[in-house]
C-alpha cells in the first residue's frame, strides 16, 4: 500500500526549523491545525479564512512550507487538514514535546466559502484578558486547565510585527517544546511596553508575553494549573496532549469511531485506513457529510492500493538532507581557514570566550576590524559567533599561545571549526536522542561507565571503547560498544578531543537524554579523563554492577560500598522507568514501563499497583511480567517493593514524582563522579 512518510514532514522541520508555525506561532493562542477548524480552508484563496487578518502569514509562510509534502501525499493518501493536524504533531515532538496520536478522516473545504465565515469569538486576541479566554474556548468545551496548557504551545515560536502586531519571541528557545514558557511566566520580570503597531505586549529581556499570558498568572484559578506545569513537565505535557487532541479533533465525531496512528505503523500512515465516522460531526466544522458511511478516501485514492512505498521519495530532491551534526556531517563541511593581515592600529574584531583549560577560542562576537573586512570580502568563509578558533599560525592546542599570536602577528592564519560550542554540542545531542529514540541507552552508557567503580578504585574514563578485552568485552555491558558507543560517533568526531573527552560525553549525553525524556535538569561536570589502554578500565563486572536475579541484599552490596544509602538505591533504580531489556545482551526480554521513552515516576506506580507473575526468559532467566501491560519487571526491582526499607521509597516516589526528580538527580550525579576529582562547572 502507498504510504506517507512522517520522515519528510520531520525532516522539513529539521532543515526550515519551521516547527512553531505548524502548530502556530504567531497570531497569539492559534494554530494551523486550529485555524482552518480542519478543513484546510485556508488553501482556498479570494477571501475566506485565506484573508483573516488572524491568519496572517500562514497562507503565506506555512502553507508552501508544506507544498512539496502536499503535491506528493494530497489527495493521493490524505487530505489537506489531516497533513496539517499530522504536521503539528510531528512538530511539536521533533522539537522535544510529547508524542501525539493523530486521528484521520478529515475532509478539505472545495470553495471559501465552506470555511469560518470570521475569526472573531472564535480565535483569541493577543491584548485581552482572562474572561476573553473563557469566552473563547468554553464554547469549546474547554475547561481552565485545558486552557492554560495549550497556552502553552507558545512555549515555541515567535510573534511578527507585520503579521499580528506583536514582536518577539515567548522563550529564548522558539524551537524547544517543554515548560520554560510556564517557568519564565512565574520567575521572570515583565514590563509593558508599546510596539510600533501600537499594540501593547510585556518585555523581559529579548522575551516576550502577550496580555493573554499574563492573564494566565493573574487569574487565580489560572495561576494554579502554570504553577504546576512549571514544576512538573510531565503534567503539562499530559494534560496538553488531551487538549491538543480535543482541538485537533472538534467536531469530528467520537474519539472511538477513529483510527489512530498505531506506533508500529508511525512511519508509513498509509498502512491505515482512514476512519469515516470522523465525518459524523456537525456540519461547520469537520466539512461532514452525514448520508456517507464509506472510509474518508477521496475517489483519487482508488487503484494506489497496491502501489509500493517509493525507496526515495521525491522530497529528497524537494528538500535538502538535515545534516545530522551542527555545522556540517563532515570535517570537511565544518572546517575552514582564513588568512588576517592588520594595518598598524587595525583591530582583530573578534571577541572569543577564553578559558585556560580550553583547546579552542570560541568567537562570542565579530565586532568589526579585519575580521568583518574578511566576512564581506569571502561570504562563504564567513567567521561567526559560535565557530571555533582551532589554530593561529601553526600554534594549536595551547589558548594562551594562540591569543599571544593573534594580539602580536600581523598575518594570522587561523584554522577554524563551524558551530563548536557547548550550546552546539547540547543540541547536537539533543537531535540525536530525539531522532533515534536512544535516550535510555546513553543513560545506560553513562550508568555503567561510572557504575562499575567504587570510587577508591577508579573513575568513569570511557575505557569501554577500547577493543581487545577489558570493559569492552564484559558481558554485562553487551549492546554498549555494539550499539550505545557508534550513536555518539559523529558527535565524538567533532568534538573529542577538541571540546570534551569521551567519558564527559558519555555523562552529558545521559544528562541530555534524561531531560529531552522528560526528566529533571541535570547539572554536568566536566574533566574526567579518558583511558589510554584497555588495562586502564575495569577487569570485571562482578561484585561492581547489579546483576537483575537477586535480591536486596545484592543490591545493598553493589551499593553501599559506592557511598550510597537505601533512598539512593531506589532512586536510581527509577531509571528503569526508560529503556527495555534484550534477550540477546542481557538475557531479560522487555520494557519496564507502557512508555520507554518518557522519563517519569511510571516504574514505582507499576511496581506499587500491577499485579506481576514470575516467568522464566527464553533464556532461562528468571523475571516478572504483567498480563495487563506486557511490560516486565526484573528480580531486583521486585526487591524493592519486598523488603520493608526499600518499599517506604516506592511508595514515597509513586506518590510524588518531583520528590523522586529532586533525589534521583542528588545520587546520580553522585554516581557519575565517582572517583573524579577537580571537575568543574564549565566547559
Amino acid at each position: 500500500m502507498a504510504c506517507v512518510k512522517v520522515a519528510d514532514l520531520e525532516k522539513l522541520m529539521l532543515v526550515k526549523g519551521c516547527g512553531p508555525i505548524m502548530p502556530g506561532s504567531d497570531s497569539p493562542g492559534t494554530t494551523l491545525a486550529y485555524l482552518t477548524v480542519l478543513t484546510a480552508a485556508q488553501t482556498l484563496q479570494c477571501g475566506g479564512e485565506h484573508a483573516f487578518g488572524a491568519n496572517a502569514g500562514l497562507p503565506q509562510v506555512a502553507i508552501p512550507l508544506l507544498q512539496a509534502i502536499s503535491d506528493k501525499y494530497v489527495p493521493r493518501l490524505i487530505s489537506h487538514s489531516d497533513l496539517w493536524a499530522l504536521a503539528a504533531n510531528v512538530a511539536i515532538k521533533v522539537m522535544g514535546g510529547p508524542d501525539i496520536v493523530t486521528h484521520f478522516g478529515r475532509v478539505d473545504a472545495q470553495s471559501p466559502s465552506e470555511g469560518a465565515p470570521s475569526a472573531a469569538g472564535r480565535l483569541p486576541d493577543g491584548d485581552k484578558e482572562a474572561q476573553h479566554l473563557r469566552d473563547i474556548f468554553r464554547p469549546k468545551g474547554f475547561t481552565d486547565k485545558d486552557i492554560v496548557a495549550l497556552s502553552g504551545a507558545h512555549t515555541v515560536g515567535a510573534c511578527h510585527a507585520d503579521r499580528s502586531g506583536f514582536e518577539g519571541p515567548w522563550t529564548a528557545d522558539k524551537l524547544k517544546f517543554d515548560n520554560t514558557y510556564f517557568q519564565d511566566l512565574l520567575n521572570k520580570t515583565w514590563s509593558m511596553e508599546t510596539v510600533k503597531s501600537g499594540n501593547k505586549q510585556y518585555r523581559s529581556g529579548k522575551e516576550m508575553m502577550l496580555t493573554t499570558d499574563m492573564a494566565l498568572v493573574e487569574d487565580p484559578k489560572f495561576k494554579e494549573f502554570v504553577v504546576n506545569y512549571a514544576s512538573n513537565q510531565g503534567a503539562f505535557f499530559d494534560d496538553f496532549k488531551e487538549a491538543w487532541v480535543k482541538l485537533q479533533e472538534l467536531g469530528c465525531g467520537p474519539p472511538a469511531a477513529r483510527h489512530p496512528l498505531s506506533k508500529a505503523a508511525a512511519w508509513f500512515l498509509g498502512n491505515l485506513p482512514f476512519a469515516g465516522d470522523m465525518r459524523s460531526g456537525a456540519t461547520n466544522t469537520c466539512m461532514a457529510s452525514l448520508s456517507q458511511e464509506r472510509c474518508c478516501q477521496s475517489e483519487a485514492n482508488d487503484g494506489v492500493g497496491d502501489a509500493h512505498v517509493d525507496a526515495k521519495p521525491i522530497l529528497e530532491s524537494a528538500l535538502p538532507a538535515a545534516p545530522f551534526i551542527s555545522g556540517g556531517d563532515s570535517e570537511q563541511e565544518r572546517i575552514y581557514q582564513v588568512t588576517l593581515s592588520k594595518s598598524p592600529g587595525q583591530k582583530l574584531g573578534l571577541d572569543v570566550d577564553y578559558m585556560a583549560e580550553r583547546k579552542i577560542l570560541p568567537i562570542m562576537h565579530v565586532t568589526g576590524g579585519i575580521a568583518e573586512e574578511w566576512n564581506k570580502k569571502y561570504p562563504d568563509r564567513k567567521l561567526n559567533s559560535g565557530d571555533s578558533i582551532l589554530e593561529v599560525n601553526g600554534i594549536s592546542g595551547d589558548v594562551v599561545e594562540m591569543l599571544e599570536r593573534c594580539k602580536a602577528d600581523d598575518t594570522l592564519k587561523m584554522k577554524l571549526c563551524r558551530c563548536l560550542t557547548y550550546e552546539h554540542l547540547v543540541e547536537d545531542l539533543e537531535k540525536l536522542v530525539r531522532r533515534k529514540e536512544c535516550g535510555p541507552i546513553m543513560v545506560r552508557l553513562s550508568w555503567h561507565d561510572a557504575g562499575i567503580y567504587n570510587g577508591a578504585d577508579g573513575c568513569p574514563n570511557a575505557a569501554m571503547r577500547l577493543p581487545g578485552g577489558g570493559e569492552h568485552a564484559l558481558a554485562a555491558n553487551a549492546g554498549l560498544p555494539q550499539v550505545a558507543i557508534p550513536l555518539l560517533e559523529p558527535i565524538a568526531a567533532k568534538y573529542v578531543p577538541r571540546m570534551i573527552s569521551h567519558a564527559d560525553l558519555w555523562a552529558l549525553a545521559a544528562n541530555v537524554a534524561i531531560k529531552v525524556m522528560g526528566g529533571p535538569e541535570i547539572t554536568t561536570r566536566f574533566g574526567r579523563l579518558d583511558a589510554e589502554r584497555v588495562g586502564d578500565g575495569a577487569s570485571s563486572a562482578t561484585g561492581r554492577l547489579p546483576d537483575g536475579d537477586k535480591d536486596a541484599r545484592h543490591l545493598r552490596d553493589i551499593f553501599y560500598p559506592k557511598g550510597f544509602d537505601d533512598k539512593a538505591i531506589v532512586a536510581l533504580s527509577g531509571a528503569h522507568t526508560v529503556g527495555s531489556c534484550h534477550l540477546d545482551r542481557s538475557g531479560f526480554d522487555g520494557a519496564w514501563t507502557a512508555d520507554k521513552l518518557k522519563f517519569d515516576n511510571s516504574y514505582f506506580k507499576d511496581l506499587m499497583h500491577r499485579s506481576w507473575s514470575s516467568e522464566t526468559t527464553s533464556k532461562g532467566n528468571p523475571q516478572f511480567r504483567c498480563a495487563e501491560s506486557k511490560t516486565m519487571m526484573l528480580t531486583t526491582d521486585m526487591a524493592l517493593v519486598n523488603d520493608p526499607d526499600f518499599k517506604r521509597y516506592v511508595i514515597q516516589f509513586a506518590d510524588d514524582q518531583k520528590s523522586w526528580f529532586s533525589e534521583f538527580d542528588k545520587a546520580w550525579v553522585r554516581l557519575q563522579e565517582l572517583g573524579c576529582s577537580e571537575l568543574r562547572d564549565v566547559l
